[in-house]
C-alpha cells in the first residue's frame, strides 16, 4: 500500500489534499491527515457539558472514566485526563496517520466550539465527486516495548465496562458509517439521521445518548457503544491496520464532523 505522508503545512497549500482540523488546528497537529491513493475497505447544545451529567463540578460523564484509548481528542481536554490515557492513537504524521482513500474526502469548514466546548479543531471532512468515500486512522507502530496495537489487548478483560465514545455533528437526514477494527474483526454502525448502505448492507443510525435519544443537527450528538456488544475478541493478536474508519457514501458535499472519539472504561 503506497501512502504519501504530508505535514499540516503542506496540506494547506497542496491542491486536493485535506486539512483535518479545518480552521482550528489542534496543538501538536494531533489530527494531521494525509492522502492515501490505495483503495480502502469501503465494504460505515454545544456547551461542553453535553453528556447529561448534571453534577456540581460540571465535568462531563465521559471524562470521569478511566483507561482512555484516544482516536480523536482535543489538546485542551487531553490535559484534564492525560494521567488516565493508556494509548494515544491520534495521528502524529509518523507511526499514526489519518488516511483519506483515493481523494474521496476534502477538508470541510469547522465552525463553533468542539465537542467539549473548546475552540480547537476536530475532524471535518467533505465528500468529493469520486462516487464513494472513506478514511482510516492507521496504526503502524512496530517500535518500542509495547506497540500501540498490543495495548488494546487489555480491553479483553472487561469488555462489558468499556465503551466506544463518539461525538458527531452533521446535517439532518445524513447518515455516516463508522467502524472499529481489531484483530481482523470489525464492528460497523451508523451515526446521524436515516441510513447508509455499504456493500449491499444498510445501516440505520443508532440513537445518541444525549438530546433525549434524538438526533439534533444543530449541536453535537453523543454516541456510546459497549465493547461487549461488538463481538470482537480483543484477546487476539492484531497487525498494523486501521483502528477506526469512517464512510460517508458518494453524495458530493456531504460532511462529517467527528470529535471525542475514544474508548474508555466506566
Amino acid at each position: 500500500m503506497k501512502k504519501t505522508l504530508m505535514t499540516i503545512a503542506a496540506l494547506l497549500v497542496a491542491a486536493g489534499m485535506v486539512m483535518v482540523s479545518c480552521q482550528k488546528p489542534a496543538p501538536k497537529d494531533d489530527n494531521a491527515l494525509v492522502d492515501d491513493n490505495t483503495p480502502g475497505d469501503n465494504t460505515g447544545d454545544n456547551t461542553g457539558d453535553n453528556t447529561g451529567d448534571n453534577t456540581d463540578d460540571k465535568t462531563p460523564a465521559s471524562l470521569k472514566g478511566s483507561n482512555y484509548y484516544l482516536i480523536v481528542f482535543d489538546g485542551t481536554t487531553y490535559e484534564t485526563i492525560k494521567d488516565k490515557v493508556v494509548a494515544d492513537y491520534r495521528p502524529d504524521n509518523a507511526a499514526k496517520n489519518l488516511y483519506v482513500w483515493e481523494g474521496t474526502y476534502v477538508g470541510g469548514e469547522a465552525s463553533g466550539l468542539s465537542f467539549y466546548g473548546t475552540t480547537e479543531g476536530w475532524v471535518c471532512l467533505k465528500v468529493t465527486s469520486v462516487g464513494w468515500s472513506g478514511a482510516g486512522w492507521n496504526i503502524n507502530n512496530k517500535e518500542g516495548a509495547v506497540p500501540d496495537w498490543v495495548k488494546m489487548k487489555n480491553l479483553a478483560t472487561d469488555t462489558d465496562k468499556y465503551y466506544l465514545h463518539v461525538g458527531y455533528k452533521g446535517a439532518a437526514n445524513d447518515a455516516h458509517i463508522l467502524q472499529l477494527n481489531y484483530g481482523g474483526a470489525k464492528y460497523t454502525f451508523a451515526v446521524g439521521e436515516g441510513s447508509l448502505e455499504d456493500s449491499g448492507v444498510s445501516y440505520s443510525a443508532i440513537a445518541p445518548v444525549n438530546n433525549g435519544g434524538k438526533f439534533d443537527s444543530r449541536e453535537w450528538n453523543e454516541y456510546e457503544v459497549k465493547l461487549s456488544d461488538m463481538g470482537i475478541d480483543f484477546s487476539k493478536d492484531s497487525t498494523d491496520d486501521n483502528v477506526f474508519v469512517c464512510l460517508s457514501g458518494g453524495t458530493t458535499g456531504k460532511e462529517i464532523n467527528l470529535d471525542a472519539v475514544f474508548i474508555y472504561k466506566k
